[in-house]
């Protein structure tokens, strides 16, 4: 397992995530684009993983080179696919 941000995250790989965020609807899957609210223009999303409370989405920008990731709780979950 990897460790990060103080938390153990799955191994289960996740490919597509739907959640709420500020009362707005959020979709994303590996290899897409996060909505524009984010600001990472065509960044394709590399990884979407999971913690005991959060999902965690990485693209270039936001928890690659530079920036923190974008966390989607898991309350506030909608659907969730898995490899």
């Amino acid at each position: 397992m990897t460790e990060t941000i103080g938390s153990i995250m799955t191994e289960r790989e996740v490919l597509e995530l739907e959640w709420m965020h500020n009362g707005m609807k959020m979709f994303c899957k590996v290899g897409g684009h996060l909505p524009k609210y984010y600001g990472t223009e065509n960044e394709p999303v590399i990884s979407i993983s999971e913690d005991e409370k959060c999902f965690v989405i990485r693209t270039r920008s936001r928890g690659g080179d530079g920036g923190p990731p974008v966390f989607a709780g898991k309350s506030d979950k909608i659907a969730v696919v898995y490899a």
